[in-house]
């Protein structure tokens, strides 16, 4: 059975409408993490362009463009350091979905369990990210394609990889295996930016939505059926009775 993306859709909703707390505090944690890190690299890019006067528009001397090679070199590194404070975060949110996904419900403490041990989130995301980079360098639709690895690594993990390299091997295993990945992670991607029109705040929704759905499009990818909730139809329950 192939990925049902209705399926994958209705997951997220129910799972959201059902349990709104956990998902909200990751997007909202996730969110501020990603405005720390951005407004800390604004005011640092400013300062060294300001200083050697990269901001002076015509200023074409040496100090003003190693200024401005220095303030992009400085963007890259709070990047880096952005996606080591969120990975964790971002694993031990897809734990909680993995639990839910199986008839549990995740609690909101799920969501730092990735902190106690986070080298291998951080290795993951941080091989993806170059990787991505990389791709990007050559062309940037390579590099768009690319950037599922980093999720898919993090999903991998969830379900008890515990190397970050062996995440990424089987992230991108998964994505030669079902290309089409790339495709529904567009359409989760367009569903989660529609919040936006709902005064802005409409994202507290449709972003832990649609990531709960990519969830469960992973898992209907690696699993090859299965319903959220329930065990994939290739497993046989064991009971008493059966036995």
């Amino acid at each position: 059975m192939g990925i049902n993306l209705g399926e994958c859709l209705s997951f997220g909703w129910e799972r959201f409408k059902n349990n709104p707390g956990f998902y909200i505090v990751w997007f909202l944690l996730s969110a501020g993490i990603q405005f720390a890190f951005s407004v800390v690299s604004q005011i640092i890019q400013s300062v060294v362009m300001v200083a050697g006067g990269a901001s002076g528009g015509g200023n074409e001397s040496a100090v003003a463009f190693t200024a401005l090679f220095v303030a992009y070199g400085i963007g890259f590194v709070m990047s880096l350091f952005a996606v080591i404070a969120i990975a964790p975060l971002l694993a031990g949110f897809f734990r909680g979905v993995k639990r839910e996904y199986e008839g549990g419900q995740a609690e909101i403490s799920e969501l730092f369990s990735g902190y106690s041990n986070p080298v291998p989130a951080v290795v993951a995301c941080l091989i993806s990210f170059f990787v991505i980079a990389l791709g990007t360098l050559c062309c940037i639709i390579p590099g768009i394609l690319l950037g599922l690895l980093v999720p898919l690594s993090l999903c991998h993990l969830a379900d008890g990889e515990t190397s970050g390299v062996e995440a990424f091997k089987k992230a991108f295993g998964t994505l030669r295996k079902e290309p089409i990945i790339i495709l529904w992670n567009i359409v989760l991607g367009i569903i989660g930016v529609l919040g936006l029109f709902a005064c802005g705040v409409g994202i507290l929704v449709t972003i832990p939505l649609s990531m709960a759905a990519f969830y469960a499009v992973y898992r209907q990818a690696v699993d090859g059926g299965g319903h959220p909730g329930h065990p994939s139809e290739d497993v046989v329950e064991v009971t008493p009775e059966s036995v």
